[in-house]
């Protein structure tokens, strides 16, 4: 909470001080650009690294699907890069696309750890008759 707390007072500060990150104005509208964004990439950032440290001490069918879902996510932000640099999105469409990279890594180890569990869990009811 308290890192949270800390990235939330950068956020706002970036928003409504951007002289605080640089003295050039010129600047000012592209650093406003990335507060929220850049919030909101280190937020889920915590969840993205444990669940993947969950997989990587795991059985070695983690790790092919660790390796998978990377390239995947890969993928998908080059493909979300390249929409960026045709609609013209700037260096805000650059900052959407790490956190839409980070929720990604984030999403498929977690659903991945949670499907898991749950069939374990599942396989661990006496059959019943």
């Amino acid at each position: 909470p308290l890192l949270r707390c800390r990235m939330m007072q950068v956020a706002i500060m970036a928003l409504n001080f951007p002289w605080i990150f640089t003295r050039d104005a010129a600047v000012w509208p592209l650093v406003q650009s990335t507060a929220l964004p850049a919030f909101a990439a280190l937020s889920v950032s915590g969840v993205m690294e444990i669940s993947e440290g969950i997989l990587l001490i795991g059985k070695p069918a983690d790790n092919v699907f660790l390796l998978r879902s990377m390239v995947t996510t890969l993928l998908l932000v080059n493909v979300a890069l390249q929409t960026s640099h045709h609609m013209s999105w700037g260096l805000s469409g650059v900052w959407w696309a790490l956190v839409g990279f980070y929720l990604l890594r984030a999403v498929q180890p977690v659903s991945h750890i949670i499907r898991h569990t749950l069939q374990a869990r599942v396989d661990e009811i006496p059959d019943a008759h």
